[in-house]
């Protein structure tokens, strides 16, 4: 601690602030949050297999404890994790916890002039007569190898700008100082340099002067150390003396052992330039002035011309590998150097961090290990070359550059893995391809057939060929050996779904719908999960909006949409008086339906009849984003019950041909891997495999065409549950309610019985008999090909049309991230006409209808005389309890608009009752009665109750001493 004394930092005040260093900790490792018991442990980095540290507290100071027992606090954390000095992390930690009362920590001093009269373009820059911070670039860096490669320590630079406030030149004049040095890396300082500043996050790198198209610091370096040996070489050559044989060969050993790295920045290239041997020099680096630059091969070929030892050094990162494989790519010949993740500091991606991981390590050592690295350098030319004394040339694979060259070509092995087995099961790999975000299957004998194909391109001899397609490394065995993948096949999340098309990737929020190319997104595909199609992006077709009333609201924006038209249609639930009534002559019908072919809003509606309307399309678009978005949330989750919304006249009456099936059609076009159940078998519920072959990567469960009398209540569970799947031949398993597929019931018949538990679990979505056969009821046919020129959905479109299609399906599963949790709700009128009569059934309604005229409405009726009746009309075998015929009885009141027992009627215990008297048991009594008031009904004066005692007229009994006492 007496250390920091003579700083401006000290660590007793950045504890002091930070809870100890314990907002430090935490910060840095998040995953020691919890910790803080002292027993429960974490892993430092996240490539350790098990956890090993824990925290303590001592004397009011935080420590990370390892395995070993060894203790680092806060400011340790931070060094080992940034790969700073202690005082650098102290500033560091000053700033980023806002501790200093300026917050002028790593920031340059700056001088403004107003009002400069030099050149916009001019510049000056000022450097330093001697390193002075070179430790803050590489711990190893001499002023020598700095000055090789053209590398500075900036006292200040000067720059004209523009001033934002005034839109005036200035000149500016940039000042290092102990806590922002500067560095520049230039060849020519008076014509362009570029600017390092390693302690400024936001602007650590920038220019001065014209940058250069294309520029690779340390070739011209590296051409002249070559050239030079050459020189000495023919220097030597030309003496023509014995003695100079060895100086000759010893130089050409010198030249051909030259090394020449590829690193992705100046930082990296000079680090890996510290670690020549002053002795061998045989290292060389080279960089761009981007990272995404890379070799061209101009250059490549200038290399190549002193020696053919290259190696390329990409960041591990994501960004970096794929940059690093797109160099293999290119040159096949170039070997790579791949960092190994688990000897990085924490989050550590480049040189300078593994330089970091091994802080404690000297000279010797490093480059000892940096060299192991470049001895397993990989390269794609997967096969080597034999020259025998006779120049006959043989071949050989190379197995780990085939495996290299596998993995760079996007070749991996894959566990599949099986959730649903025995855990001591054998596991199975397979052998895939990943082309962007999509993953193939392949067979070794295709694995082999690509190898063919590419040497072939790169014209190698027919040898090279015949030694593939002999060789056994292409069998399943030698191929297990290639490296393994993790993919993340989840196409959701909370906010997201993804849709994969043959040349994009559909990420849909609530905010946006976003296309992007393959390789974008992190998340993958297994090739037949793909929309065989291709997708481009289209505007908007409806817009949602609340009225003045606060009625939701649709306005339609297209009209070229298919799908989205009969959607429009199927919705339109008063087309019967819009179409039809409205007219008495056909011409004038046909050429109004003509002009409002797919219309919400017709001009023979009244403003209310637009508005439901205009709901039930709402509430197809919102239904369809509730299943495309297939994550399930646990206060949402429903059932989607598609039903026809048009009265029935009976419950018998299934209506159908709606277009109900067809909008889950559209559905299936882009959640393939629908699990569907046959709902006409009314006994498939008591089927104990009704879900053999459920995965948890089934998209939907479909329930079609339900029958009547299918248990619907047999699903509840499985809504808002796990689903239990029972497979033939196997063990059950349990799908998550996570995993789970939403479910869809179609049916044409209402939801008998509804309950309020009911209406939590289901999500209605009710047709309009807009289109229908012809029957009884309807003067003619109207199929959905009639509204589009005798075209049908989906088999006679265009891609056109498909285009059209998708994007319609994104915006409606866009509507229903923005509305999640707040549904909206076909009209409910006729789906509850639809339901009563569901429960009540036919036999009970046409008897009701029979039995309540005018004599038996507004009257008491004996409750036991009304099931009497009831059961003699249906002979007895569908009489129902007391507890149904009630609630039958309840439907029908509220079908036809009447009350069931009015309260003016009701006693006090909530029932009615009327005085009877019993001849035959000899006493008065009280029978419970069902009271039906119509709308004008009045009620007459109700009878009070009397007690159920036997009346007895000749006083033979005795009276009870309470008898005459009040109630």
């Amino acid at each position: 601690m007496a250390g920091t004394s003579t700083y401006k930092f000290t660590t007793e005040e950045l504890f002091s602030k930070t809870n100890g260093g314990l907002d430090i900790i935490l910060k840095y490792l998040p995953q020691a949050i919890g910790c803080e018991n002292g027993k429960k442990k974490f892993k430092y980095r996240e490539s350790e297999k098990t956890a090993s540290c824990v925290l303590t507290e001592k004397e009011g100071i935080w420590f990370v404890v390892d395995f070993g027992g060894k203790s680092y606090s806060a400011v340790s954390v931070v060094m080992d994790l940034m790969g700073l000095e202690f005082r650098d992390a102290l500033q560091h930690l000053y700033a980023e916890f806002n501790l200093s009362e300026n917050n002028t920590f790593f920031k340059a001093t700056v001088e403004v002039k107003e009002n400069t009269k030099k050149d916009k373009d001019y510049f000056s820059i000022k450097f330093k007569d001697k390193h002075e911070n070179l430790s803050i670039v590489g711990r190893f860096l001499t002023p020598e190898t700095a000055k090789e490669y053209n590398f500075y320590e900036v006292e200040y630079y000067e720059k004209v700008i523009t001033k934002k406030d005034t839109g005036k030149p200035a000149l500016i004049k940039v000042i290092a100082n102990e806590t922002y040095p500067i560095f520049a890396y230039t060849p020519n300082p008076e014509e362009w340099v570029k600017l390092y500043c390693p302690r400024d996050k936001k602007y650590k790198h920038s220019y001065l002067g014209s940058k250069p198209e294309r520029y690779v610091h340390g070739l011209d370096r590296f051409v002249k150390k070559c050239e030079a040996i050459k020189k000495k070489i023919e220097k030597e050559e030309a003496k023509g003396e014995e003695s100079s044989f060895n100086t000759i060969e010893n130089l050409r050993k010198q030249l051909k052992e030259q090394k020449v790295f590829i690193a992705t920045g100046g930082s990296d290239g000079l680090n890996v330039a510290s670690l020549n041997d002053s002795i061998k020099n045989d290292f060389n680096v080279i960089w761009f002035n981007s990272e995404s630059e890379k070799i061209t091969f101009s250059e490549l070929q200038k290399i190549k011309e002193y020696t053919y030892n290259i190696y390329n050094i990409p960041d591990i990162d994501k960004p970096g590998k794929l940059y690093g494989y797109d160099v293999a790519k290119s040159f096949w010949t170039l070997k790579s150097i791949w960092l190994p993740a688990n000897k990085m500091t924490a989050n550590g991606k480049d040189f300078r961090n593994w330089l970091d991981f091994y802080k404690s390590a000297d000279f010797t050592t490093i480059r000892n290990q940096f060299n192991n690295l470049v001895a397993g350098a990989l390269q794609c030319k997967f096969f080597d070359t034999k020259v025998s004394k006779n120049n006959v040339h043989s071949y050989r694979i190379n197995l780990s550059n085939l495996h290299y060259f596998l993995n760079v070509h996007n070749f991996y092995s894959y566990k599949i893995e099986h959730k649903h087995i025995d855990v001591a099961s054998e596991e199975q790999l397979i052998f895939i391809r990943i082309e962007g975000n999509i993953v193939f299957k392949v067979m070794p004998r295709e694995i082999r057939r690509f190898c063919l194909a590419y040497v072939k391109e790169k014209g190698q001899p027919l040898d090279v060929a015949n030694m593939i397609l002999s060789t056994p490394y292409f069998s399943e065995n030698h191929l297990l050996g290639l490296e393994d993948i993790k993919l993340n096949f989840q196409s959701f999340d909370a906010k997201t779904q993804y849709f994969f098309f043959n040349n994009q990737v559909a990420k849909v929020t609530a905010e946006e719908v976003e296309l992007k190319k393959h390789g974008d997104f992190e998340n993958h595909a297994w090739s037949k999960q793909i929309i065989q199609h291709t997708i481009f992006k289209e505007d908007q077709f409806f817009k949602h909006y609340k009225d003045t009333l606060q009625n939701d609201r649709v306005e339609i924006l297209r009209k070229d949409c298919e799908y989205m038209n009969y959607l429009i249609n199927a919705s339109r639930v008063y087309w019967k008086k819009e179409l039809e009534d409205s007219f008495q002559n056909e011409d004038e019908a046909e050429k109004y339906h003509n002009e409002n072919r797919f219309n919400l809003n017709g001009s023979n509606l009244s403003e209310e009849e637009v508005i439901i309307q205009e709901k039930h399309f709402l509430n197809k678009c919102f239904s369809l984003g509730y299943l495309l978005h297939r994550y399930k949330q646990e206060d949402f989750a429903k059932c989607l019950y598609v039903m026809d919304d048009t009265p029935k006249e009976s419950d018998e009456d299934a209506n159908g041909r709606t277009g109900k099936s067809v909008m889950l059609k559209g559905v299936d076009k882009l959640l393939q891997n629908r699990f569907l159940i046959d709902g006409k078998n009314k006994s498939i519920t008591q089927d104990r495999h009704i879900f053999h072959g459920l995965q948890d990567t089934s998209e939907y469960i479909q329930i079609d065409d339900a029958d009547k009398y299918l248990d619907f209540k047999f699903f509840y569970t499985k809504i808002t549950n796990a689903i239990i799947v029972n497979p033939k031949n196997s063990q059950p398993y349990e799908i998550s309610f996570e995993l789970a597929p939403k479910i869809v019931y179609i049916t044409n018949y209402g939801m008998p019985n509804m309950t309020g538990s009911d209406f939590g679990r289901i999500l209605f979505v009710s047709f309009s008999d807009y289109y229908h056969a012809k029957t009884e009821h309807y003067k003619q046919e109207r199929r959905i090909s009639h509204d589009f020129d005798g075209k049908n959905l989906f088999q006679d479109w265009d891609k056109k049309q498909w285009n059209i299609f998708y994007n319609f399906m994104l915006q409606c599963c866009q509507l229903y991230l923005q509305h999640r949790g707040k549904e909206f709700q076909a009209p409910q009128d006729n789906i509850t006409i639809n339901n009563l009569r569901a429960g009540m059934g036919d036999n009970f309604e046409d008897w009701a209808n029979t039995y309540f005229h005018e004599e038996n409405l507004n009257v008491k009726i004996p409750r036991k005389e009304l099931m009497h009746d009831y059961s003699d009309y249906v002979g007895g075998k569908a009489s129902k309890s007391s507890q149904a015929f009630k609630k039958a009885l309840q439907s029908f009141c509220k079908i036809n608009g009447y009350i069931l027992n009015p309260k003016e009627v009701q006693g006090k215990d909530g029932r009615i009752k009327d005085n009877v008297f019993d001849a035959k048991k000899n006493k008065n009594t009280t029978e419970e009665c069902f009271y039906i008031k119509t709308k004008d009904g009045v009620i007459k004066e109700v009878t009070p109750e009397i007690d159920q005692t036997e009346i007895d007229f000749f006083a033979t009994k005795k009276k009870h001493p309470n008898d005459d006492l009040p109630l």
